[in-house]
C-alpha cells in the first residue's frame, strides 16, 4: 500500500513523496509531481515516445528504491535542482 510521507512545494512544483513497503523489506519510493514547464520529451524518459509534447501541469512520476537513487532520478529524470532533489529525498529517510 502506498503511503504519502511528504507533500509540499519544491522548485515551485507540487510534490508528493510516497512510500510502498510490503512488510517483506522491499521498499519503493515514488514522487508525484508535474513537469513544471511545457516541453517536448526526448527518448531519455522511461515509457515515453521521443518527441511527445507535455504541458507544465501534466503529471509525472519519478520512482526509486533508495533515497540516494531518488535524489539522482529527480535531477536526471524529473528536472529538479540538486537542492530541490536533496530536500525531497531527505524526507525518504524518515521512518
Amino acid at each position: 500500500m502506498w503511503k504519502t510521507v511528504f507533500a509540499g512545494t519544491v522548485d515551485d512544483r507540487p510534490v508528493k513523496l510516497k512510500e510502498y513497503n510490503d512488510d517483506d523489506g522491499a521498499r519503493e519510493l515514488r514522487v508525484e509531481t508535474n513537469y513544471g514547464e511545457d516541453q517536448i520529451l526526448g527518448g531519455d524518459v522511461p515509457g515515453v515516445i521521443a518527441g511527445a509534447p507535455v504541458s507544465a501541469d501534466d503529471t509525472m512520476h519519478v520512482d526509486a528504491s533508495t533515497p540516494e537513487e531518488l535524489e539522482l532520478n529527480l535531477i536526471e529524470l524529473g528536472g529538479f535542482s540538486p537542492a530541490g532533489a536533496k530536500e525531497i529525498a531527505s524526507h525518504a529517510w524518515l521512518p
